[in-house]
């Protein structure tokens, strides 16, 4: 699937509670795409993670490893175009409906001036 949209960080509380970072949970902080056009997804045949549609979709968590951080660090705040593998939030880490794993950027003009 390819996406296109803002890269930003958001941060939200985590463990133990999921609550509220004031009151002493865990921030958790991950990049997410603020999509430019909202999409719907229906449920995937052959159970690679989207069990069940979702429509109105404007924010896809991104699911990276370091060296996925480190390459879209330099756009963030800025429009990218990204594919990956969606699948449905399941855990309480999961602050997006959707997320986004095996990501990589399709396109981005920013990127390429930095070179």
């Amino acid at each position: 699937m390819v996406l296109a949209g803002k890269l930003v960080q958001k941060t939200f509380p985590g463990r133990p509670n999921y609550e509220s970072i004031a009151e002493g949970d865990e921030p958790e902080t991950h990049f997410y795409l603020v999509l430019k056009n909202k999409v719907c997804v229906d449920a995937d045949a052959k159970g690679d993670g989207v069990n069940f549609p979702q429509a109105g979709i404007n924010l896809v968590q991104l699911v990276l490893d370091e060296e996925g951080y480190r390459q879209l660090k330099p756009s963030l705040g800025k429009s990218v175009k990204l594919s990956g593998q969606l699948f449905a939030a399941h855990t309480a880490h999961h602050h997006a409906t959707l997320l986004m794993n095996k990501v990589s950027i399709v396109d981005s003009s920013d990127l390429r001036r930095k070179k």
